[in-house]
């Protein structure tokens, strides 16, 4: 799977850009703030439909103008499609070879993307919202389906919670509670379906990226949790008076947790600055070859300036495994110093200066 084309119209800062990424390694250099990151936004958005940056549609409009687009052209298997997106204010709308397309699912699909972005570094150590984000991101590159489970569910606890915080009835509450009940054994089962595929190749790149030093898993947590809808509508009855007085769903898939361990051991608590990187490393790398794996093509790889924030080994590890015929795929990569990176061959460079990109 290639992109072959990408073009953006007044998407953050991007007042015009258009450019034709090479098959392997694109290089895309600039100062913080030229805007870097939003080309790689833009084609996370036309995978995702989703943007994995925190703001609104009109925070991805360039300042001034009523409405954005991004596009992009992809070949793979020996097919081309062409994805465009169009955002304003008021939403987004996608088409998929010129036609609009209704249901997110006829989107989803069409490019498949893994990014590694500065946030991840902290996955293993940091709080346990990055690490369902990280696996809710994970399972919907490999089953796009999945996403709608992901969003019917955040609507429906929304809901709730709103309830909860107007001291909504309880007659009111026995709907919610069948409806979040339904939603969080959707959403639990495509976690767990991803899982029981990642946890034996995440263990075995782990392996492979420590020379076999360390013995990691990675494991699902949960304060609470059912296999049926008629087990979680208990749940929530049991703990509608704690629900009440917080004034928030206090159970759920929504406070779930991955533990990653050591020896046995939870990493969060014992592993080193260098075991931590190398279990992130390990993360990102296990969920490229799940995909290739699954679906039987290497993803689109989005770096956005990860080469800073690693050690020289592991950025030396990284480098030999994308370099290699196992991943073959192609990578977009950011940095503000292009001396740090080690992909001279097979990479087209670009530089980006106030939202203007160049190609050298």
């Amino acid at each position: 799977m290639k992109l072959t084309e990408f073009s953006a119209v007044d998407f953050r800062n991007l007042q015009q850009v258009r450019f034709q990424p090479g098959p392997r390694f694109n290089i895309i250099e600039g100062h913080n703030g030229a805007g870097k990151t939003n080309i790689l936004e833009g084609i996370f958005l036309l995978s995702s439909l989703k943007t994995f940056r925190p703001g609104t549609n009109r925070d991805l409009v360039r300042f001034n103008t009523e409405g954005a687009e991004v596009r992009a052209v992809i070949e793979h298997q020996d097919t081309s499609r062409v994805l465009r997106m169009s955002i304003t204010a008021k939403g987004r709308k996608v088409w998929v070879d010129g036609k609009q397309v209704r249901a997110a699912a006829a989107a989803l699909g069409q490019l498949t993307v893994v990014l590694f972005a500065p946030e991840d570094l902290a996955l293993t150590k940091g709080s346990p919202s990055g690490r369902r984000r990280f696996l809710d991101r994970a399972t919907y590159h490999r089953w796009p389906a999945s996403l709608d489970s992901l969003k019917r569910y955040e609507a429906t606890l929304k809901q709730r919670n709103a309830l909860l915080k107007t001291d909504g009835s309880n007659a009111l509450l026995d709907i919610f509670d069948e409806q979040l009940a339904d939603a969080a054994v959707n959403l639990s089962t495509w976690r767990m379906r991803y899982l029981d595929l990642y946890r034996p190749i995440f263990a075995e790149t782990v392996g492979m990226v420590t020379d076999n030093e360390l013995v990691a898993d990675v494991l699902h947590t949960r304060s609470k949790t059912a296999d049926t809808v008629d087990g979680w509508i208990d749940i929530y009855r049991k703990s509608r008076v704690q629900d009440r007085a917080r004034r928030t769903t206090s159970y759920g898939p929504h406070v779930d947790d991955l533990n990653f361990t050591l020896d046995g051991r939870s990493a969060k608590i014992y592993a080193s600055q260098g075991q931590h990187r190398a279990l992130v490393l390990a993360t990102k790398i296990a969920e490229i070859r799940l995909l290739q794996r699954e679906l039987g093509y290497s993803p689109v790889l989005l770096l956005d300036d990860v080469s800073s924030e690693l050690d020289a080994r592991r950025n030396a590890q990284l480098s030999s495994y994308l370099k290699s015929d196992e991943f073959g795929g192609q990578v977009f990569l950011t940095t503000t110093d292009r001396a740090w990176l080690d992909f001279d061959s097979d990479s087209n460079c670009f530089t980006i200066q106030s939202g203007e990109l160049n190609g050298h």
